[in-house]
């Protein structure tokens, strides 16, 4: 049986979710189930009692910060293993760890999948200090879908990160692909990528099942704003800016926007779910701004 509980009991879930993750030996498993239909009171309820999405949420101390920081952090003898490569411009190591839906409108699920949940340790940007993910880990698969980005992953199979060039096999057609600049464009980009597209012996799209001592590849656009509605958000009685929506463009004023592509490889793949990804960046370009084919349309992410 499922348990939601509200935010206000979050700081026992996350010691909770501290101790389950340094003792649990589970692999990842398969997706939850929804609720039972009796429990529909029951989560009434505990919807009733959680906070509301403009309130604050807890604050952890310095002891809380330090164990999730702990939990996040890769490995150490990774750390070691690739520690010239690291010292590489343009490189990086992360973990994550898998959401599964484990927070859900001022909820958050303790049980299944969701008792090794770590907070804010499900998503990565490759743009470096951002308000938004650019890859995200999320019931077993590696998802890249960051608010108006046109992300593509190919994977390249057991080959070098320190080879890889823009001309090598299946990084060219993601240096080639050329990305729409009107958003009614792009959104059709962006659903032909979800689907996926083969070119030659590769497939292209948004979505992959990590694989330990593996490579990918993968070009992120992430867009910068356009014209009319983007300028206009936020002063015009149209633009809703407590919507999702709203909110995420609103924070765009503050993300580092940028066209990537970078290599990245699948190093760990550890008991508790956790993946280990080795990175290094090949290209770096200044985003392409995106503009609506109405000034009077209200801006929508593409999913």
């Amino acid at each position: 049986m499922k348990k939601k509980i509200p935010y206000t009991a979050f700081l026992t879930f996350l010691f909770c979710a501290v101790a389950a993750t340094a003792q649990k030996t589970e692999t990842l498993t398969t997706l939850p189930h929804p609720p039972s239909p009796s429990l529909v009171t029951v989560e009434n309820q505990a919807r009733s009692s959680a906070q509301l999405r403009r309130d604050p949420l807890p604050v952890l101390s310095g002891a809380d910060r330090r164990r999730i920081k702990a939990l996040r952090a890769p490995n150490p003898h990774d750390l070691a293993k690739y520690k010239d490569f690291l010292g590489l411009d343009g490189t990086g190591i992360f973990r994550l760890f898998p959401d599964a839906g484990c927070v859900q409108k001022g909820i958050i699920r303790v049980d299944g999948e969701c008792a090794n949940h770590v907070p804010g340790a499900s998503s990565y940007s490759f743009r470096g200090r951002t308000t938004m993910y650019d890859i995200r880990f999320d019931y077993g698969d590696l998802i890249a879908d960051g608010f108006l980005s046109l992300p593509m992953m190919v994977s390249l199979g057991d080959v070098d990160l320190e080879n890889l060039t823009l001309a090598s096999d299946g990084v060219k057609f993601l240096t080639a692909y050329k990305p729409a600049s009107i958003f009614e464009g792009a959104r059709n980009q962006y659903a032909t990528i979800r689907v996926g597209t083969n070119v030659g012996d590769f497939l292209y799209a948004n979505r992959l099942k990590p694989m330990v001592e593996t490579t990918y590849a993968i070009r992120v656009v992430a867009y910068k704003p356009g014209n009319e509605p983007w300028a206009a958000f936020g002063r015009k009685p149209a633009r809703n800016p407590d919507s999702e929506a709203g909110r995420n463009l609103l924070a765009l004023k503050y993300d580092n926007r940028q066209d990537l592509i970078v290599a990245f490889r699948v190093i760990r793949l550890d008991a508790d779910g956790s993946v280990s990804i080795l990175w290094r960046r090949i290209s770096k370009k200044s985003a392409p701004k995106l503009m609506f084919d109405d000034d009077d349309q209200d801006p929508v992410d593409f999913k």
